[in-house]
């Protein structure tokens, strides 16, 4: 089954812009950059998961995405800088 993740850029140039709370400058091409970076590492630690989980499992954990991760050498080395 394919599933697709999507955040739209709208909704993620308001959160840089801070709902207008704030003024910084932000690029118009900030939003979409970052909506692809965002779903590009959650379908990555989606899929770890799930290839970690195998076939007996109905739902995931957040136990179950924290072991997908640390068993990725990539995911694991960029998360240990800010969570474990």
């Amino acid at each position: 089954m394919k599933w697709q993740l999507i955040f739209p850029p709208s909704i993620i140039e308001k959160h840089l812009r801070g709902f207008g709370s704030y003024s910084i400058l932000v690029n118009k091409f900030a939003p979409v950059y970052l909506a692809g970076i965002i779903e590009y590492l959650c379908a990555e630690i989606l899929h770890v998961t799930i290839d970690n989980l195998g076939s007996n499992h109905q739902r995931i954990l957040v136990k179950d995405m924290e072991l997908g991760i640390l068993n990725d050498i990539e995911l694991s080395k960029l998360f240990k800088k800010f969570f474990f």
